[in-house]
């Protein structure tokens, strides 16, 4: 799709198009503009907002968008009863799989399986990070104990294992010492599954993103940086309090990394969460990518950083191809999250009283985020990032 093309009219299938909550408001933009959307989820009609059952086109329940021979079928019926499907989305991590499915299935154009799968391996991630001439961690995709024990040898301890293919930090362990080793290793040996494994150097440093999307052409047209508290291994294995701020002024090296990479990706008409390590002596390491924005809500804090509208410019920038808005970063922002097990020393209400100039909003996040975030969250914004970290040691502050 070029510059120049204007799509008029088109049919739409949306994944989940009312999980999480607030991303109902991609679908609901999409009709805005133009797009005849039919959300797929696992609700009844009726259960659905009624700001989402008044902009889509129509709606398809099934059981469980993990049964994808149903949805699939339902697609197909769909497609023989309204004509061509121009677009299937879903924005979700969770989906992605079942979007390149549904794709090549009914011939719409975007991600088909094979071409989703540098997306999913970590293993092939790294490839295209290198050729971006991004820095990596050395790791390995392991075939039997002896690989691993090679590779312990060369690199030494400490070491992450996880997924090659997986979401967060799921099944994810820092290995600091054979002892560490050893147990996962006869479990991992005796299931026979190495193979789905991926070990790797531990990278000791901040964790840092770059986050916008592309247009049809792979030219991106948004993009902002944010700095978070921890890696979300140790966020979700030590129940860390969670907080992730953005730049006004974005680092110059993680801007040119984030381009890079993106090019080297060939991501094109998606949203982009980019992540990197930056180490003590001041190095870009090449972590991940992902094809969603970045979770919990700071798709929120994009728009109050920059002043725009992200679920109304990707929906144009979808389906016309063109971004609505001239934008710059104007505000530090700042997502806040406490858990529930924690006692903290100060109450929300004292928070919203002592800094209601800085918070914008507040509120509990879905259960998947709820998990690596916490449950409670805040976003604030501010010209001056020190007035947003005396929030965020307010917030977390715990007898």
């Amino acid at each position: 799709m070029t510059s120049s093309c204007l799509i008029i009219f088109v049919n739409l299938i949306y994944l989940s198009a009312h999980y999480p909550p607030h991303f109902e408001s991609f679908p609901v933009e999409l009709a805005k503009n133009g797009a005849r959307v039919w959300a797929v989820t696992d609700l009844r009609q009726e259960e659905l907002s009624s700001r989402l059952r008044h902009h889509i086109q129509g709606h398809i329940q099934v059981d469980s968008l993990h049964n994808y021979g149903a949805v699939l079928d339902k697609c197909r019926r769909l497609a023989q009863s309204v004509g061509e499907i121009h677009f299937v989305e879903s924005n979700l991590e969770s989906w992605l799989d079942l979007e390149a499915i549904l794709r090549e299935d009914l011939g719409v154009p975007g991600l088909w399986p094979q071409q989703l799968q540098k997306f999913k391996h970590k293993s092939l991630m790294k490839q295209v990070f290198t050729q971006a001439g991004i820095p990596v961690a050395l790791g390995i995709r392991p075939s039997c104990t002896e690989d691993v024990m090679s590779f312990v040898q060369q690199v030494g301890f400490p070491l992450i294992l996880k997924p090659d293919v997986g979401v967060g930090a799921q099944k994810t362990y820092r290995l600091n010492s054979q002892l560490d080793l050893d147990p996962l290793a006869e479990k991992i040996s005796a299931s026979g599954s190495w193979s789905t494994c991926f070990l790797e150097q531990h990278v000791l440093g901040t964790v840092e993103s770059f986050d916008g999307f592309c247009d049809h052409g792979g030219n991106i047209v948004y993009y902002t940086t944010h700095t978070q508290s921890a890696g979300v291994r140790e966020i979700v294995h030590d129940k860390l309090d969670f907080y992730i701020y953005s730049m006004i002024s974005h680092p110059p090296d993680l801007i040119e990394a984030g381009f890079s990479t993106i090019k080297a990706f060939q991501v094109k008409a998606k949203f982009f969460h980019l992540e990197f390590f930056r180490t003590p002596d001041n190095r870009l390491v090449g972590l991940e990518i992902n094809l969603r924005p970045p979770g919990g809500r700071m798709l929120d804090m994009m728009n109050y950083g920059a002043e725009i509208d992200c679920y109304r410019a990707w929906a144009s920038t979808l389906l016309n191809n063109r971004f609505p808005y001239a934008y710059e970063q104007k505000w530090h922002c700042m997502h806040i999250s406490r858990r529930e097990n924690f006692r903290y020393r100060h109450q929300m209400t004292e928070a919203l009283n002592k800094f209601q100039d800085l918070i914008l909003t507040h509120g509990e996040l879905d259960p998947a985020s709820a998990m690596a975030m916490g449950k409670e969250y805040v976003l604030a914004r501010s010209k001056n990032l020190k007035d947003l970290f005396s929030l965020q040691q307010f917030l977390q502050a715990r007898f």
